[in-house]
């Protein structure tokens, strides 16, 4: 973590690098043909969003971003592309957060998973737009535009 420290006659500010974080974008392709994505909350809270996390110094953006969908999600698939980055600031902390995505296609969705006290649910690309961020909102609106014109899917 690196950190720029500037004085002022009053006050001595601290400045650090944005934290980097990478997740998905998970689909699933239904057996009627519909397009669902996976959001997430933490429990009691009425924030929905993707899977996402710390990159690890020891992982890619992109292995990352698989660890956290089946870390948060509960799901494994594979990384189509990737869709962009975002930044944020983190309430708690008040440090900007810079957010690599990735669009996954879920291969396989798991009872059991590290952050199972996350609400996890299937969203239809409309309700989805409904219910995300102001951050998060144009990175489904890109995979919604990719899943149409590459895999041949309505989202």
């Amino acid at each position: 973590m690196k950190a720029q420290i500037s004085l002022s006659s009053r006050v001595m500010k601290v400045r650090m690098s944005p934290r980097k974080q990478s997740g998905v974008i998970a689909f699933k392709v239904t057996n009627k043909m519909n397009v669902k994505f996976l959001l997430i909350r933490k429990t009691g809270s009425n924030k929905w969003g993707f899977p996402k996390g710390k990159v690890e110094s020891h992982l890619t953006k992109k292995q990352s971003a698989l660890v956290e969908a089946h870390e948060e999600g509960g799901v494994t698939g594979k990384i189509i592309k990737p869709i962009g980055r975002y930044r944020y600031i983190k309430n708690k902390t008040k440090r900007v957060q810079l957010v690599d995505l990735f669009l996954m296609e879920v291969t396989k969705t798991h009872k059991d998973y590290l952050e199972i006290a996350r609400e996890r649910r299937w969203f239809t690309y409309k309700d989805a737009l409904k219910v995300l961020s102001k951050e998060q909102m144009p990175f489904l609106v890109l995979a919604g535009h990719y899943i149409e014109q590459e895999e041949g899917l309505m989202v």
